[in-house]
C-alpha cells in the first residue's frame, strides 16, 4: 500500500502545525507562570518606569533636563500653568503656576521664563517632584527653569 505524495504532504503539514501549537502553548504557560511570580515580560529597558529613572534628594526634589515637547499652557479648575518636557523618553509635566492667577506661586522669575518657552527648547528644571511625572517650581524661589544653550 503506497501513499500518494499529496497525502504525505498533508500529514507533514498537520504534524508541523501540531508542533507549532504545542510550542505556543508551552511559551504561553511560561509567560503566565512568570506573570504570577511578578516577573516582567518586557526587556529590562522597557520595564523601567519613570519612578526608577527620576532621582530625588531627601526633600523630594529633582533636577531634570530635556526638550520642551508641548508649549506652555494654562487651564483646568485650579488654573494651573504647565508645559511638558521629554526626559529620558518620558513626558514630564512641569507646573510653573498653580492656583488662580498664580496666587499659589512664589517663583515669578521661573514662571516668566516658562512663558517664553516653545517646543524644541532645551531646558533644565529643578523643583519638587509631585509624583506621576509632575514637577512643581512654585514652592520655593530656589527652584528654577533654565534654558540650556
Amino acid at each position: 500500500m503506497t501513499r500518494s505524495p499529496v497525502r504525505i504532504a498533508l500529514i507533514l503539514v498537520l504534524v508541523l502545525f501540531a508542533i507549532g501549537i504545542l510550542i505556543v502553548c508551552i511559551s504561553q504557560g511560561f509567560a503566565v507562570m512568570s506573570w504570577f511570580r511578578g516577573e516582567s515580560l518586557l526587556p529590562t529597558g522597557y520595564a523601567l518606569g519613570l519612578e526608577e529613572v527620576i532621582v530625588l534628594d531627601e526633600d523630594g526634589q529633582t533636577t531634570v533636563q530635556g526638550q520642551v515637547i508641548q508649549d506652555p499652557a494654562c487651564g483646568g479648575d485650579a488654573e494651573s500653568c504647565y508645559f511638558y518636557l521629554d526626559y529620558k523618553g518620558f513626558a514630564i509635566r512641569v507646573h510653573y503656576m498653580i492656583g488662580e492667577a498664580g496666587t499659589g506661586c512664589k517663583n515669578e522669575a521661573s514662571a516668566s521664563v516658562a512663558r517664553t518657552l516653545g517646543s524644541g527648547d532645551e531646558v533644565e528644571v529643578f523643583g519638587r517632584y509631585l509624583g506621576d511625572g509632575a514637577i512643581a517650581i512654585c514652592d520655593s524661589e530656589d527652584y528654577y527653569i533654565r534654558v540650556v544653550p
